[in-house]
C-alpha cells in the first residue's frame, strides 16, 4: 500500500510539477510578450522622433528622459547617420542632456574623425556638469581632441596631446594607438615629408622613453608594403637601426610577406630575409620560405625554386619536413609536365 501511495504520489507530484513549470512558462511568455510590446512601442516612440528630427519640435528632446535620448541616440547609430547624430547631439548640448558613457564614447569618436573640435569641447563640458569621474579617468578625453586637430591638418599639436595622454594615462594607451594606426597610415599615403618626419620622431621617442615599438610598427608595415621604393627601403632601414623592432613585427610577417607577393614584390621580400638572417631570427623565416616556394610554383618558376631551396640548406634553415617534401614533390612534378608538353609538342603528327 505504501508502494502504490508512493507512486501515486510520485506521479500526483510530476504531475503537479509539470503544471507549474507549464503555469511558469506560460507566465514567462506572457511577460515577454509584454515587454516586447513595451520594447515595440518605444522603439516606435524614438524613431517617430528621429524621422522628424529635421523638422521636429525643440521640446522634444528636452521632455525625454536619459534612456530614452540613448535610444534615440543608438538609433542613429545603428542606421550610422553620422549627420543626424551630430544634429541630435548638438540638442543634448542645448537642453543639457548628458547621454550614457557608452553611446557618449561613440559620438566622440564620430566627431574626432570628422574633425569636430567643437562639439567635443561642448560634450567634455556637458560630462563635466554630470560625470566628472567619468571625465578625469578618461583625461577629459583629451586623445579625441587630439584625433579631431590632426584631421585638421595640426599633426604637431596633435602628437603632442597623444604623447601627454600616453605618459599619464595608462589606461588609455591601447586606445592612443588604435587611434595613431589609422592616423599614421593616411598621413603615409598622403605623402607629407613634414607629417612623414614628425610621426616617426614621435614615433622613436615612444620607443627611446617607453621601450613602446607599435608606432613604429604600424610605420613599418605600411612602408614594407608601399608600392615605392623609397618607402619599401624605409621600411627596412628602420630594421637596421632598431633591431628589437623585428621582435615586434614577428606576428605581422606572415601577412606583409603575403600581401607583397599579392603584387609581385620580391624585393623587400628578399631583403627581409636577409636582415632575419642577420638579426638571428632563423625560426621566423620558414614561413617566409615557404611563402616564396608557393608563389614561384604557382608560377611555374622552377629554376627560383631550387635556389631558395639552397639557399634554405646553405644557411641551415629548418622546414617542416612533410611541407618541404610536399613542395619539392610538386616542383618536380611540375618539372615533369613541362617537360612532357614540350615533347608533345616537337613530335609532329602526319596523316597518310
Amino acid at each position: 500500500m505504501t508502494k502504490i501511495n508512493g507512486q501515486f504520489y510520485s506521479k500526483y507530484q510530476s504531475v503537479e510539477d509539470g503544471n507549474e513549470n507549464a503555469m511558469d512558462n506560460f507566465t514567462n511568455r506572457l511577460m515577454q510578450q509584454q515587454f516586447s510590446k513595451w520594447e515595440i512601442t518605444k522603439r516606435k516612440h524614438v524613431k517617430n522622433i528621429l524621422n522628424d528630427l529635421p523638422d521636429y519640435h525643440r521640446e522634444k528632446v528636452e521632455n525625454l528622459s536619459i534612456n530614452e535620448i540613448d535610444w534615440l541616440l543608438q538609433e542613429t547609430i545603428d542606421i550610422d547617420d553620422s549627420a543626424k547624430l551630430i544634429q541630435l547631439t548638438k540638442e543634448c548640448i542645448k537642453y543639457d542632456k548628458c547621454p550614457s558613457l557608452s553611446v557618449l564614447l561613440h559620438i566622440l569618436s564620430v566627431c574626432s574623425q570628422k574633425g569636430d573640435k567643437d562639439t567635443i569641447v561642448a560634450m567634455v563640458q556637458l560630462c563635466e556638469n554630470h560625470n566628472p569621474n567619468v571625465l578625469q579617468e578618461n583625461s577629459n578625453f583629451e586623445h579625441y581632441l587630439a584625433e579631431a586637430i590632426w584631421v585638421k591638418g595640426n599633426i604637431v599639436k596633435s602628437l603632442e596631446i597623444f604623447e601627454k595622454i600616453y605618459r599619464e594615462n595608462v589606461f588609455l594607451r591601447r586606445e592612443v594607438k588604435c587611434m595613431l594606426k589609422n592616423l599614421i597610415e593616411n598621413v603615409l599615403s598622403d605623402k607629407s615629408e613634414a607629417g612623414v618626419i614628425n610621426v616617426i620622431r614621435f614615433s622613436e621617442r615612444l620607443v627611446r622613453e617607453y621601450n613602446e615599438y607599435y608606432p613604429l610598427g604600424c610605420i613599418w608595415q605600411i612602408c614594407f608594403l608601399s608600392p615605392w621604393f623609397t618607402d619599401q627601403q624605409m621600411s627596412l632601414d628602420l630594421l637596421e637601426k632598431y633591431p628589437n623592432l623585428c621582435k615586434f613585427i614577428i606576428n605581422r610577417i606572415p601577412y606583409v610577406v603575403n600581401m607583397s607577393l599579392f603584387n609581385h614584390q620580391l624585393e623587400p621580400i628578399y631583403k627581409l630575409t636577409e636582415l632575419l638572417l642577420k638579426h638571428n631570427m632563423k625560426m621566423h623565416l620558414p614561413s617566409v620560405i615557404v611563402a616564396l616556394i608557393d608563389y614561384f610554383i604557382k608560377f611555374n618558376d622552377l629554376r627560383r625554386c631550387k635556389e631558395i631551396i639552397k639557399w634554405t640548406v646553405k644557411n641551415d634553415i629548418d622546414l617542416p619536413t612533410v611541407l618541404l617534401n610536399d613542395k619539392l614533390m610538386n616542383i618536380f612534378l611540375n618539372e615533369a609536365t613541362i617537360k612532357k608538353e614540350i615533347k608533345k609538342q616537337s613530335i609532329k603528327k602526319y596523316k597518310f
